[in-house]
């Protein structure tokens, strides 16, 4: 038997682009995704740092030495004057062109360095995808060792900059071990794995029963490829209920689903229905045998509630 524990996650930080979640290690140039002090490759201690700020010290060394040799240039200029003339000629036309040139620099180095982050970016890719299988393994180790935690967090972690099947699966097998709450960042459709499984099943109706808005359309898509294997679940018409119930919280769901959410009416939950009610009310022309099946089901089990009164 599984036994499940409660947890609480590592807060997953919140980053404008996916790149930076990526560190480079200044003493040996591996990358990591990882949140640990210590380096994978070469194990020193506070040798990360970010590839915006590698970008950025880049972009601020390569400026220095391109002044530096505007200034080289206008001091040979000033050293080769032959008069007095020349020495003011070149030393206005130097000094106007230096600052000119550091007015420039400042003005697009916020372009230049997004520039040097994208060179970069493509010219590491290899040996950042080989600090990213270093960083799997780490979390393989942990699932081995069932470290079910610091598997999840760190196949999470990964799963940001690389989606695969595999990482699915292994993050669906940590959670099988945790109880999961209300209040937890859960995910539901980045798990999706593309063949039934059912753990992510299990997971699901845990979920769903937690945090339903999480259920989206490609969540709905999956439940209603793989209807057959789930309805010879033990809780698998509960599973389906509760998404075609989900359903119904977006209400742009109904025309793409009418049929799935047909075949469960006499099933919904009376909140669930009632909303169903309402919005078929608005266009009832849309779905003739929709409307049919919601009225035999509410004259079954709520033909006295006064909240179905009118609907129809």
């Amino acid at each position: 038997m599984n036994v499940k524990s409660a947890v609480h996650f590592r807060r997953l930080p919140r980053k404008r682009y996916k790149f930076e979640r990526i560190r480079f290690c200044r003493r040996c140039g591996s990358y990591t995704t990882l949140w640990g002090d210590s380096c994978l490759s070469c194990q020193h201690k506070s040798t990360y740092t970010g590839l915006r700020d590698v970008a950025h010290a880049l972009n601020k060394r390569l400026s220095r030495s391109s002044l530096m040799w505007v200034g080289v240039l206008v001091s040979i200029a000033v050293f080769t004057a032959r008069n007095l003339t020349e020495l003011i000629i070149a030393l206005v036309i130097g000094i106007s062109f230096l600052l000119g040139y550091a007015y420039i620099i400042r003005q697009f180095s916020s372009d230049v360095e997004q520039y040097r982050l994208q060179k970069i970016l493509h010219k590491e890719t290899d040996i950042i995808l080989v600090g990213l299988h270093k960083d799997l393994e780490q979390a393989e180790i942990d699932l081995q060792a069932s470290r079910y935690k610091d598997a999840y967090e760190k196949l999470r972690e990964i799963s940001q900059l690389i989606d695969n099947n595999a990482l699915r699966l292994n993050k669906i097998k940590c959670l099988q071990h945790f109880i999961l709450r209300k209040d937890m960042e859960l995910e539901l459709s980045s798990l999706l794995p593309d063949t039934f499984d059912k753990n992510f099943t299990s997971y699901l109706l845990d979920v769903i029963r937690l945090q339903p808005q999480l259920v989206n359309r490609a969540v709905i898509e999956y439940v209603i490829l793989y209807k057959e294997q789930i309805l010879l679940l033990p809780y698998g018409r509960e599973l389906l209920v509760h998404v075609a119930s989900s359903a119904m919280l977006v209400k742009g769901y109904l025309l793409p689903f009418h049929n799935f959410i047909h075949y469960l009416v006499p099933e919904l939950h009376r909140e669930s229905l009632l909303r169903l009610c309402r919005q078929i009310t608005a266009e009832p022309e849309k779905y003739p045998e929709l409307v049919i099946r919601v009225k035999n089901a509410i004259k079954l089990k709520y033909e006295y509630d006064p909240e179905f009164q009118g609907l129809f």
